[in-house]
């Protein structure tokens, strides 16, 4: 692509000189048109004056006539003795002053009359022959002239008479001849003078006519070279007009391929400007992003508004501010961008959201110093986020089957698979409780119904979390304290509605999916021991596990009090003498395990002081908890008590707590007795504690035991206590009927 700049062209000195020439022509053509039409009005005038100044002067021969013929009729009339008359004598004597006064303005100057007796200014005549003439006309006049005045004086006597005509009949026709020769002289120097005039007018029509030509040659040749350089200039301009349809081509083609670009770039670019409006060329894929089309004009603030929470918005909106700061680095501004991988909603025709994860990217684009513009491009990565997201709940998934492995190894397969079944059992009731259909129709009305299905959902959940402390499965234990964690924060909540019990559900069916992980891992690992029976044939194989010669219950318990008891820093033996829950139904028995497991975790967290605590109280310093059948039981009931020597009951406090958590009024309180005060111990979320742990704190496990034992088995619970000295529980359960023998045929 060729471009060629065309300099606006000068005028050639030629051009210059021929409008300099040009001007001048026009001016003196002018002159010469305007001294002619004086010249031609001074011919004019002057001819005018100088034919009344020669008629004047041969005016002056006819009054010579006129007055030598009055004289002479005034001289016959005397003759023929009969008196002058007046009209002679007045024509006689105005001729006279005619005559005199029109001579005394040749001679010097002065006014007369034409022949129509109209004032005629007369210049002197200063010609060599006319003063002569007039001269000797003077010379001439004079005598007549005292003659007739004598006449006019009077007597008009014949003598004066016939001396006048004499004088005037001798000298008439001498001063006829010397007045026509000052008229021939007057009209010889108008000639004259006409001449120069004329010469004069000829010569500026000459110059109008030599400029006329001149304005017609410069025009002509001006008229020459511009179509000359009209026809320069359609050549530039059809060179120029080819340049320019080769740049267009070329920009066509440019945009052609930018077009290209923009249609099939995978990635949203856009430019906005200082107004945040989207200008008019961007990535056709942006409109997939957005959801949006033409989004050309649109404001990009607008967009996003749509798409972003209102802190992310508010944010985002600062931070398009700074882009266009000049104040600020850019560097450092785009440090901070706070859209570099960010989730946005789109709304869903068909209902909902539709959410994908966004990366922006900014690019200032300055010219002249100022930032006229930004670059934005825009990535949608939800594709890759989603795999991130998979990769790490992948390998979230390795560690936590490679943890669930390490956990269940040591554990005896007979009791991992009670602890499934009785887990999966809590889950199928945590599951009735949290049905979607009536969480749906709960008002706030309901609320104590909301309250009592999450309380159910404790239970369950506490009584997991007691069983996996049993068999050491930290990440049960894990997983339910936070579990236990979101159902305390919803139980402080003064109102409660459906809704709230979202995240429930959620981590209720974690907890499912979890326990179906552990199902299948201890499904492979069965598979693995028939295998390889080698070095894990020692241990029972799962599936084929034979009754155990001791109560593993008991062995079970006692491992967890030693457990608890090293966490905490404390000490104590489990006295187990004749207790066996081997004889007892499954169900009985799994109810009789998660009632000494709570109560082993109570024990360990409240009743049993650590060692200095109960040397300073004159107690050993290894606690006791013992476990020991009732005696005196019937065949159709399983009694057993659980004890230890710890601190025991404080009826005061539980009183304080009790009236705290709006059990019982203050008045209430004072007058409940202490045989009465250990009931409140077994109210939801009743405890004396001042924090929660992960083995107690939360007040749920006494809950979970009167549930087990009463709810559930129809049982009964004693309690008895010595404060300092000990806290003891009995419990009775009734025994489902023998089945009654098949006679022998």
């Amino acid at each position: 692509m060729r471009y060629v700049s065309h300099a606006p062209r000068e005028a050639p000195s030629s051009q210059v000189w021929m409008t300099i020439g040009l001007v001048v022509c026009v001016l003196l053509f002018t002159g010469a048109l305007f001294g002619t039409v004086l010249a031609n009005a001074a011919i004019t005038l002057r001819s005018q004056s100088t034919i009344k100044l020669v008629d004047v002067a041969a005016r002056q021969s006819d009054l010579v006539q006129r007055m030598t013929k009055d004289l002479l009729e005034t001289q016959l009339t005397q003759r023929s003795n009969q008196a002058p008359l007046p009209s002679t004598l007045g024509d006689l004597a105005d001729s006279a002053a005619t005559f005199d006064a029109t001579l005394k303005a040749l001679q010097n100057g002065g006014t007369t009359t034409d022949l129509a007796g109209e004032p005629l200014a007369v210049a002197p005549l200063r010609g060599e022959a006319e003063t002569a003439a007039l001269s000797q006309a003077q010379s001439a006049w004079t005598p007549l002239k005292q003659k007739i005045a004598a006449i006019a004086v009077g007597p008009v006597t014949p003598a004066v008479v016939d001396d006048a005509a004499a004088y005037a009949s001798a000298n008439e026709k001498q001063m006829s001849n010397m007045m026509s020769d000052v008229a021939l002289s007057i009209e010889r120097s108008a000639t004259q003078g006409a001449k120069d005039l004329i010469f004069t007018r000829n010569l500026l029509i000459g110059l109008a006519v030599l400029c006329v030509v001149a304005i017609v040659v410069i025009l002509f040749t001006r008229v020459t070279e511009g179509q000359n350089q009209i026809r320069v200039y359609a050549s530039s301009l059809e060179l120029r007009n080819d340049e320019l349809a080769e740049s267009s081509a070329a920009l066509a083609a440019a945009k052609h391929g930018t077009d290209l670009i923009m249609e099939t770039v995978r990635q949203g670019l856009l430019l906005i400007g200082p107004d945040y409006r989207i200008e008019a060329q961007y990535s056709r894929e942006l409109e997939d992003i957005f959801h949006m089309k033409e989004l050309a004009g649109f404001n990009f603030l607008n967009i996003l508004q749509r798409i972003l929470t209102e802190r992310m918005f508010n944010t985002t909106r600062d931070y398009l501010a700074l882009l266009f700061d000049p104040k600020k680095k850019e560097r450092a501004v785009l440090r901070v961008n706070p859209l570099d991988e960010v989730e946005v909603n789109f709304p869903n025709p068909e209902g909902g959201f539709i959410s994908k994860y966004l990366a922006f990217s900014f690019r200032r684009i300055v010219q002249d110093r100022e930032i006229t513009r930004v670059f934005i491009a825009v990535t949608d990565v939800t594709e890759r986020v989603q795999l991130e997201r998979q990769l790490r709940e992948s390998e979230h998934k390795k560690e936590r089957q490679f943890e669930l492995l390490l956990g269940i190894l040591h554990v005896e397969p007979r009791m991992l698979d009670e602890f499934i079944a009785g887990a999966q059992a809590r889950t199928r009731e945590m599951n009735d409780a949290l049905k979607a259909q009536d969480f749906a129709a709960a008002s706030l009305g309901q609320m104590e119904q909301l309250r009592q299905r999450l309380d159910v959902v404790f239970r369950c959940v506490h009584n997991i979390k007691g069983n996996a402390a049993l068999l050491s499965l930290e990440y049960f234990q894990k997983t339910c304290d936070a579990f236990e964690q979101k159902i305390v924060e919803l139980r402080n909540r003064p109102a409660l509605g459906g809704d709230d019990f979202l995240s429930i559900v959620i981590a209720e069916s974690d907890l499912r999916a979890d326990l179906a992980e552990l199902q299948d891992l201890r499904e492979k690992l069965t598979g693995i021991q028939r295998v390889y029976p080698g070095p894990v044939a020692a241990a029972p194989a799962f599936g084929n596990a034979v009754a155990p010669a001791a109560d593993d219950v008991v062995d079970a318990v006692r491992a967890l009090a030693h457990s608890l008891a090293l966490k905490l820093g404390k000490d104590v033996r489990v006295q187990a003498d004749g207790f066996d829950t081997r004889p007892l139904e499954p169900e009985l028995r799994r109810a009789v395990r998660d009632v000494l497991v709570q109560l082993t975790r109570n024990s360990l967290a409240h009743g049993v002081e650590s060692p200095s605590v109960r040397e300073a109280a004159g107690k050993l310093k290894v606690a006791t908890i013992e476990i020991r059948p009732l005696p005196g039981m019937t065949a159709g009931s399983f009694g057993f008590a659980y004890r230890d020597d710890g601190r025991g009951l404080d009826p005061l406090t539980i009183r304080e707590r009790a009236v705290e958590l709006g059990l019982i009024s203050s008045d209430e309180a004072v007058k409940t007795d202490e045989s009465q005060v250990a009931r409140f111990i077994f109210a939801p979320g009743f405890t004396t504690s001042n924090g929660a742990t992960t083995d107690a704190g939360r007040g749920i496990g006494m809950d979970v035991v009167k549930h087990l034992v009463v709810d559930e088995c129809g049982g009964e619970i004693g309690v008895s206590s010595d404060p300092g000295r000990y806290c003891e529980f009995t419990f009775v359960l009734p025994r489902a009927p023998a089945p009654v023998p098949v006679p022998v045929a």
